[in-house]
């Protein structure tokens, strides 16, 4: 594929910064989770949050 493997790995090494949405909407799933009683699985978080 004529890819250099320390291209490869940068390519895949994840974002050090996390934009404030990403960190709003984290917030508001764990507090929907922690009171479900940490019962609440995805289907319930999302529709929780529409």
């Amino acid at each position: 594929m004529a890819v250099n493997r320390s291209s490869y790995r940068y390519w895949c090494k994840p974002s050090k910064t996390v934009s404030p949405q990403r960190l709003k909407l984290i917030a508001e799933l764990k507090r929907w989770f922690g009171l479900s009683g940490g019962s609440a699985g995805q289907r319930s978080l999302v529709t929780l949050l529409v």
